[in-house]
């Protein structure tokens, strides 16, 4: 792409306007860019137009990659829209290009493979968000010399580059980078986590410090396994399928603020699992349980419990009262419902179901 609004055809040996070249790729005519041309071009967006385009659309979402590289905007949000069809032949596969002025990249290439520039840096990047097939994070990170935030997400990645990636993480946040983010999805693609490697991979997310930690995966055996303490890590979500926490290992989960289980994920202390989180607000949970729950906490603000447990059935969902409340619930052996308790003159406000 040129300096005077005309660009390149990629097959044929003719130029065409920087309209007709965006609107090839899937823009509306009546999209609006904003900022100079070099510095300022806020969003690209990759749109499939239909499920039969979604192979050609891989191909086409690459080559707009690389064209809004060109451009170098100082934020650059390029997302890709799901896409569940067969693709057949080889997949795509995207080398993230150089983006030499951009200092703010969100990327979501859903399943395709992402890899990292095969020369050069992203010289002044400073916080990124990565999501999909990613095939070598550390590498990546090499090349971003005064990154400092990064959200990443794991979708459909082989376990080999997973672990890979999880080591380099944990290599980088040693050296001051902050992981706001970080998810694992073996749900979706070709590779699906094995269950002899849940246990390690589980203890690299811990080394990993992030704020934000969502792993969602189906296993094709039960796991049961030891709850490891993120005491660093103030929200997480667990879609485990079928996974069995039998205990938890020491520690106090000293940040936590969120906490969802869900998928029927069994734990086995959800009592002694919440007096570990100090600063627990809110609390959803849809899980097998053997025992009878009774819940202390000062600092519950919103409660969600599905619990399966003895055959029965097991229900409490509503806000708790705020500042302070000290609720317990109980769970009535043979009634098959929970009932908060009051403590001294403080109650919840809680709708119940059996």
């Amino acid at each position: 792409m040129g300096k005077v609004g005309m660009c390149f055809h990629l097959d044929l040996d003719m130029t065409i306007t920087v309209s007709k070249c965006t609107w090839s790729h899937g823009f509306p005519h009546s999209y609006q860019f904003t900022g100079t041309i070099q510095r300022k071009l806020m969003k690209i967006e990759a749109k499939c137009r239909s499920p039969a385009e979604c192979k050609l659309d891989d191909s086409r979402a690459k080559m707009l990659l690389h064209a809004t590289a060109r451009l170098s905007p100082q934020i650059l949000v390029f997302k890709l829209p799901g896409c569940h069809d067969v693709k057949l032949g080889r997949p795509v596969e995207i080398a993230l290009p150089r983006f030499h002025h951009t200092v703010s990249i969100e990327l979501d290439t859903h399943l395709l493979r992402i890899k990292p520039p095969r020369v050069g840096e992203f010289p002044v990047l400073e916080t990124m968000s990565i999501s999909g097939n990613i095939a070598d994070l550390g590498a990546l990170l090499d090349r971003c010399p005064r990154l400092r935030l990064l959200k990443v997400t794991f979708r459909g990645v082989d376990l080999a580059s997973l672990e890979a990636g999880l080591a380099a993480l944990e290599a980088a946040v040693a050296n001051g980078l902050v992981v706001s983010l970080l998810g694992i999805n073996g749900n979706v693609g070709r590779h699906n986590i094995e269950s002899s490697r849940f246990v390690p991979i589980l203890d690299a997310a811990v080394r990993v410090y992030s704020q934000e930690f969502i792993f969602t995966n189906k296993f094709l055996e039960y796991v049961h396994v030891d709850l490891p303490c993120f005491d660093h890590t103030m929200s997480i979500e667990m879609n485990l399928h079928p996974v069995y926490f039998r205990q938890l290992q020491d520690g106090v989960f000293l940040v936590l603020e969120r906490l969802t289980i869900s998928e029927s994920c069994g734990v086995v202390d959800l009592a002694s699992l919440v007096t570990r989180c100090p600063c627990l607000r809110v609390l959803k949970v849809t899980a097998d349980t053997c025992n009878n729950v009774k819940i202390h906490s000062t600092s519950l603000q919103e409660i969600d419990l599905d619990l399966f447990g003895d055959n029965e059935f097991k229900k409490l969902k509503g806000p708790c009262w705020w500042p302070p409340s000290l609720p317990a619930y109980d769970t009535e052996a043979g009634e098959g419902k929970l009932t908060p308790r009051t403590i001294g003159d403080m109650t919840t406000n809680a709708n119940m179901a059996a």
